[in-house]
């Protein structure tokens, strides 16, 4: 499955990988990555049950956004000799690590995803090639390419005797498994266990694509949601066309459950809890876009942010709550909450960052707030 064109970033570290057409390289993912990703780092995985913070459907789903935004991206070699792409973005008390393969067809293959307790520079991928693999505006990449990347063909296959083989096969050539012959009983519990991870695999994709579709409708779901209030605005206004923009960069907060708004008796919207940066947010007092008010409290700002009372916020619930705002910063619910946020003072940024943690058991950056 073709997701995107790989990043400027990407494109850098391979550009002397020898592709036929470096300008089209894509990145692209399929069941098998998916199946490979859930069983070593799912929630019911061994690592996860050893200490290691779980991959979700929802994180794969975004692994590009990870790739796109990563804090490093780095050209790697794993422990087969096969190069890689490798990135990591961090995430509070964790990295997330991305790693793609380098395939002949063009691609940037998603191989693996994981989440490293602590800070991504103490990863031991990341320790042992950000020396010389890490993309620099002022050195030159330094190249190791084997014969797995997409310079060459290598026209000698070894035998494929183990489970771990065609896994390798199938996750960096994405070529299709020959059925074994006249097998060994080992070999042959080997194939069913084969088949038995393709059918998982077939299932995974199923929830990955469902998660992307989900996404899709919250979005539409919004702005359909804004379209209808402003609608009932009443003014010349309100009939104003709503333009989305790109969207901003968001964590978003899985493991807190969603929240959800009531538009009507049969429109209810899911919300997602998201971590963003302070300055990519657009609170607005002008009618237009988003807003069908025009008056603006200017006392109600100033005690947000000289006094602020999490109380006041925190557990009110719907659109009274925690600002609500479309994906591109865009402010739907709470201009004047974030007006006031964006204006903290150290004393109520520190009560601010401390009711957080308490309710919602995270920590925040300086310059970021929770939406």
């Amino acid at each position: 499955m073709i997701i995107e064109k790989a990043s400027n970033k990407e494109l850098e570290l391979l550009k002397d990988a020898n592709f036929r057409h470096p300008e089209n390289i894509r990145a692209s993912l399929d069941h098998d990555a998916i199946a490979h990703i859930l069983k070593r780092h799912g929630v019911n995985s061994v690592n996860v049950k050893n200490g290691e913070s779980p991959i979700t459907y929802e994180d794969i789903a975004n692994y590009r956004y990870i790739v796109n935004n990563a804090d490093a991206i780095l050209r790697t070699i794993d422990k087969y000799n096969q190069e890689a792409i490798t990135a990591f973005k961090q995430i509070n008390g964790y990295a997330v690590v991305v790693e793609q393969a380098i395939n002949k067809k063009n691609e940037l293959v998603l191989k693996t995803m994981y989440k490293s307790n602590g800070d991504y520079k103490d990863n031991n991928a990341y320790k042992k090639f950000s020396s010389t693999l890490t993309l620099n505006a002022d050195a030159k990449v330094n190249h190791r390419l084997s014969s797995y990347s997409g310079a060459t063909d290598n026209p000698t296959q070894k035998p494929l005797n183990s489970q771990e083989d065609l896994l390798k096969n199938t996750e960096l050539n994405n070529e299709t498994t020959p059925k074994p012959t006249n097998l060994s009983p080992l070999e042959q519990a080997e194939a069913e266990k084969l088949a038995k991870l393709e059918s998982e695999a077939k299932e995974s994709e199923q929830e990955f694509l469902k998660a992307k579709e989900q996404e899709a409708k919250r979005k539409e779901a919004l702005k359909k949601k804004l379209e209808h209030e402003r609608g009932n605005a009443g003014n010349i206004e309100s009939q104003t066309k709503i333009e989305v923009g790109e969207d901003i960069p968001t964590q978003i907060q899985a493991q807190i459950p969603k929240s959800r708004v009531r538009l009507n008796e049969r429109e209810i919207y899911d919300l997602d809890y998201a971590i963003v940066k302070a300055k990519d947010l657009k609170p607005s007092f002008t009618t237009g876009g988003t807003q069908k008010r025009t008056d603006m409290n200017e006392e109600q700002i100033k005690s947000i942010a000289e006094d602020f009372d999490p109380k006041k916020i925190f557990g009110s619930g719907g659109f009274e709550d925690l600002p609500i705002i479309l994906h591109d910063g865009q402010v739907i619910a709470g201009n004047h909450r974030i007006a006031g946020m964006l204006n903290f003072t150290p004393k109520s940024r520190y009560i601010y960052n401390k009711a957080i943690k308490e309710y919602y058991h995270i920590d925040l950056e300086p310059d970021e707030l929770l939406v």
